[in-house]
């Protein structure tokens, strides 16, 4: 099975994932799966450019452990062989030379050119490229003395290690340059939504129907078209995850678990992800012939639908971090109104599979038809509602609030402020509404005094203006932030008030502006903007003025408390 033996190459544990960048190290199949991103492209020009001065250089290829930056140099040894031939390459910056000395001791030497003396005296020229991780970067600094303050200084100016938005470019260095893979997401942005176009270019590698493909020549080579193996998993993931609509959901998913989950993904993990989607967990140390004879035992049938695509995709979260993410996007656990009354008519139908083929979500001739009726009620519900979401739903979602996150996230990296107006004020709306509805319903919010109690409400004016806020306009669909930066002041004063969006807090306020009052787990998940409505609470709480609203039975009373500074005066009455 050439097929089975190929794929096996795509595993985070086969010995083809490891790569050394010290050196040209990719093999013909490495550089067939290779995907271009643009932070090759960038780095490519950083090297030709330090490689063209007659002054020392230092780059640094920053990311975080396991994100491709040691595949990244090895690509740039094929591309820059000879200009690489007269850099000091390290691979990795936590690898000591020497058992005697410590990571940092280590580093310290491979810096050495970079101190403030040799490069204020220009007489040696030394250029080096290190891959580094962020954390790696910051320990170095923080244990180094004052000779470093040129490479402190660039770090700090070019807020590598403590990102943040800014509507101006850092001044430009004449020794030091970096990437930083970090700055590069897995996903693009566009007009008309997100994907992750990594994804979909590794998905085509693979499964793609043409020559020059090794994997599709070994699964011609190794599967007939009417063979007794139709209910081989391998072959009916393979072709299943050519279906463009199928792509078209992974990417989708994908986009959620680094929005959400904060995964941080790398090229190599993708990899191993359709590994996992295509080789169901008991097949990965199976043999060729080992395989053959499990497919076409009669009672394999049942065991069939647990080894497809649909199921190894919602149902793996212990086989890795990604899977283990995209199941809690299940669609078994989300509904419609709609698709509610469809799965009853499925559970109390003698004839489960016509519903299959009404909808085209399977034809009759297809091994996952055939054994729907070994399945129990659950399991075919779970399955219809799998395959709709691969085959249907991902290709005509509604709008939801995941959907207009990724417009505004769009819209903030393109600088286009005017349309980030109706963002402040869905996000103003939930700050009012954040600790329950205050009386009249006007600018004011609800304060947290004492022990909750249902006997009073206590609220205070509270009048925010809205502070656009700029960043530079994303240059490549693929380099953006992935949070959204609003700004406030608190009327009539000048202090402005930043907060940072995630996809998280933007599904909740978006869940507020329609209705929902949120509760204490939601107080404790979004930490941050608790502590923003409190801040903003505080600083307004020097209008001295409350209202105070009693509640006995059904009657109403309001009364408004008072200071006048300066008079020590209190003001206490009844509201008419």
């Amino acid at each position: 099975m050439a097929l089975k033996k190929l794929l096996d190459t795509l595993k985070l544990s086969a010995k083809e994932a490891v790569v050394d960048g010290e050196h040209a190290s990719l093999s013909e199949l490495k550089r067939y799966l290779h995907v271009e991103r643009k932070i090759e492209k960038d780095l490519s020009s950083l090297i030709l450019e330090s490689g063209s001065r007659d002054q020392s250089s230092l780059i640094l290829v920053l990311g975080n452990v396991g994100d491709g930056k040691s595949h990244l140099l090895a690509r740039m040894w094929e591309m820059h062989k000879e200009i690489l031939d007269t850099f000091k390459v390290y691979n990795d910056a936590t690898e000591s030379r020497s058992k005697h000395k410590s990571y940092l001791e280590n580093l310290a030497e491979v810096f050495s050119p970079y101190r403030d003396g040799e490069l204020s005296t220009g007489k040696q020229i030394v250029k080096t490229i290190i891959a580094i991780n962020l954390g790696t970067l910051a320990n170095f600094l923080e244990h180094v003395g004052e000779e470093f303050n040129g490479l402190r200084k660039y770090v700090e100016d070019w807020r590598l290690i403590d990102p943040e938005n800014t509507d101006s470019a850092p001044p430009v260095n004449d020794h030091f340059f970096s990437v930083n893979l970090t700055d590069y997401q897995i996903f693009d942005l566009q007009p008309d939504g997100a994907r992750s176009n990594v994804l979909l270019e590794v998905i085509r590698r693979i499964v793609a129907k043409n020559a020059d493909n090794p994997f599709y020549a070994a699964f011609l080579q190794d599967y007939k078209e009417d063979s007794a193996e139709s209910y081989c998993p391998i072959r009916y993931n393979f072709e299943m995850l050519g279906l463009p609509s199928v792509q078209t959901a992974l990417s989708e998913l994908i986009v959620k678990t680094v929005l959400v989950d904060k995964l941080i993904i790398s090229v190599r993990l993708l990899m191993n992800l359709v590994y996992d989607l295509i080789v169901p967990a008991e097949f990965a140390q199976m043999n060729d012939e080992e395989i053959h004879q499990r497919v076409i035992e009669a009672k394999y049938q049942k065991d069939f639908y647990s080894h497809t695509l649909p199921v190894l995709l919602f149902e793996s979260g212990s086989t890795s971090n990604i899977l283990k993410s995209i199941s809690g996007y299940d669609p078994v656990d989300g509904g419609s109104e709609e698709l509610d009354e469809k799965i009853i008519k499925i559970g109390t139908s003698d004839n489960r599979r016509d519903y299959f083929v009404i909808d085209k979500l399977l034809q009759d001739k297809d091994p996952l038809f055939r054994v729907i009726q070994l399945l129990d009620t659950a399991q075919t519900i779970s399955l219809y509602l799998r395959l709709r979401f691969l085959k249907i739903d991902s290709v005509k979602l509604a709008a939801s609030p995941f959907d207009l996150y990724i417009k505004y996230l769009y819209l903030y990296n393109s600088g286009d402020i005017k349309a980030m107006l109706p963002l402040y004020k869905e996000v103003q709306n939930a700050i009012y509404l954040w600790n329950g509805l205050t009386f009249g319903n006007s600018a004011r919010i609800n304060l947290n005094i004492g022990r909750k109690q249902s006997l009073f409400q206590i609220s205070q004016k509270l009048e925010l203006q809205f502070v656009p806020t700029t960043i530079l306009a994303m240059s490549d669909a693929s380099k953006f932030s992935s949070n959204l930066s609003l700004a406030f002041k608190v009327l009539p004063h000048e202090k402005i008030f930043s907060l940072s969006i995630d996809l998280p807090l933007y599904e909740l306020i978006a869940k507020i502006n329609n209705g929902y009052r949120p509760n204490r787990i939601d107080k404790s998940l979004q930490v941050k903007f608790t502590q923003f409505v409190n801040d903003v609470s505080k600083f307004e709480a020097q209008n001295k003025e409350l209202m105070i609203q009693e509640f006995t039975g059904e009657n109403k009373q309001v009364f408004t408390l008072q200071f006048t500074p300066g008079f020590d005066d209190f003001q206490f009455k009844k509201n008419a």
